[in-house]
This record gives C-alpha cells, structure tokens and sequence, in this order.
C-alpha cells in the first residue's frame, strides 16, 4: 500500500500555554486499538505523528518478512498526525521491520533508521496522544526530540567574499594578540547566513507569542553579535508582518547600537535591512 502524505488530511494540534512543560513525542507510529463484539483488540488504526516545532519530509516503509506492506511518503508538518490505515494485529510481529528516512533542517544529509519493534513492550504501553485529542494510543518512536535538536542547524550558504584580517586583531585583557583558532572561524564564517527568519517560529507557535518573543530575540541578538563580528556590510531579518512587536522590538533594541548604519523596511514591510558601519 502506498500512501502520499500531501493528499491525505492532516489532524494539527498546537500545545497550549498549560501544556509547555508536557514533554514532546517527535517523530513517530501511533496505533489506536479498534475492538470487536467481545472487547478484543483484533486491528489498528495506524497514525504517522509528528510531535515537534519542525517539518519534516519522511519516506515512511513497513516490512514484514521481506515484503513492503505500507510506503507512507511526503511532507509531514509540525505539530500533525496523518492516518495512513488499519491494520490487522498480525503484522505487529517478530517479522516486523520498520525502515524510515527524514530530511529535516537540522541535518546537512537525509537521516535514515531501521528498527525491528518489540510487540510485546509496544503494546504494554499507552501513551495519551496530545494532538489526537488526547485518546489512548500505543506509541512507536521513530526519531526523539533529543535526536532532532541536538545538531547544529546547518543550511548552505551563499558564496561571499570576506576580508578575514580583522579576525586577528581582537586584543586580550592584557592587550596582546589574542591567539584565535582561524580554521574555526573560517567554518563558522562560511556557515554564516545573510538572512536571518524569525517569523518561522512565530508561524509555527501561534498560540506561543508571548513565550517566543524572547526566544526570537534572543537569537537576534547573537546573530546581530555574529554580524558585527565578521563585519558583514548588510543583513536582513525576516519578522512577519503581523502586529509589528517583534519589529518594534528589533528596532529599539538597535537605536542605540552606534555600529548600526541604516534600519530600513523591506519588500512588503514583512522584513527589515540592517546595514553596518564597517
């Protein structure tokens, strides 16, 4: 069975101001119990849930004793779950095998998993799935929240030119040469990106907007710190149109700033450039 992702609907559930603290499931199977006539669990409903900030896209495939009896594949959104089928209990068995691959930004490459479930752990536990109105589910990790944030964000950058001189010139307390490892600052100059999106998360957490204004802005703040640095001549920053806080945010926060040159509003005002003395 072959199931694109894009066409099917999608149940989307973002987590409430009471539900912060209420820990992330990430990338994974959930699979609701349907009972028959005598109250026994005799087939499946089958879900592929995406409990995190981030989309993903997934190529999704069961195997059972070397057929393929489920490809599930397309874009899997944030804070979702897709139904893919029902299933008879049979196939959760020792024969079982689950291969999975994401491209999630996190990541420079795609990252591929194989797994072989333990049925009997599997179906001794029951997790109350949050973004399936909170029904009793038993749920298969695919991929953990720790596995998905604890890399680097990595995006390809664009070719610039860049005088790397000034990059010896920090002195110390003792105002001598600060001795400075230009390897890594090469790779992280390199890394840099001449836009920074911070109406992504905004996007995302809706219903989050006081709890992620710091967050934003604390990201703004070091790539702002990181731009000086490397004395990088003009940036823009993606803020969203919407009330315009984050906007005014960023903007007293550089009134001050005597290294800024110019804040100016760009395309349809959903953006600012920020040019730098340098």
């Amino acid at each position: 069975m072959e199931i694109l992702l894009n066409l099917r609907p999608s149940i989307t559930k973002l987590p409430s101001e009471y539900e912060e603290d209420i820990p992330l499931l990430g990338i994974g199977v959930c699979l609701e119990p349907e009972f028959d006539y005598l109250g026994r669990a005799n087939q499946y409903k089958m879900y592929l849930l995406n409990d995190s900030w981030d989309d993903v896209m997934i190529d999704f495939k069961w195997w059972r004793a070397d057929l393929m009896t489920t490809h599930a594949h397309g874009k899997l959104i944030a804070m979702s779950a897709v139904e893919m089928s029902t299933f008879s209990k049979e196939i959760f068995d020792s024969k079982a095998e689950l291969k999975t691959e994401i491209k999630h930004k996190h990541f420079p490459k795609p990252i591929e998993k194989s797994l072989k479930p333990n049925t009997s752990a599997l179906f001794s536990n029951t997790h109350f799935i949050r973004i399936i109105n909170d029904r009793p589910m038993h749920f298969l990790s695919l991929f953990q929240i720790a596995e998905l944030t604890k890399n680097p964000y990595y995006k390809a950058s664009k070719t610039m030119d860049v005088d790397l001189s000034p990059l010896h010139d920090f002195p110390n307390q003792k105002n001598k040469p600060k001795k400075i490892n230009t390897r890594n600052e090469i790779i992280e100059l390199s890394a840099f990106q001449l836009e920074l999106d911070l109406h992504y998360d905004e996007k995302i957490n809706k219903s989050r907007q006081k709890y992620i204004i710091e967050e934003q802005m604390s990201k703004f703040q070091e790539y702002i710190a990181k731009a000086i640095r490397f004395k990088i001549a003009q940036v823009r920053i993606i803020h969203g149109k919407g009330q315009g806080i984050l906007k005014s945010r960023i903007e007293e926060e550089l009134k001050y700033n005597e290294l800024v040159k110019r804040i100016s509003s760009s395309g349809d005002g959903g953006s600012s450039i920020i040019e730098f003395y340098v």
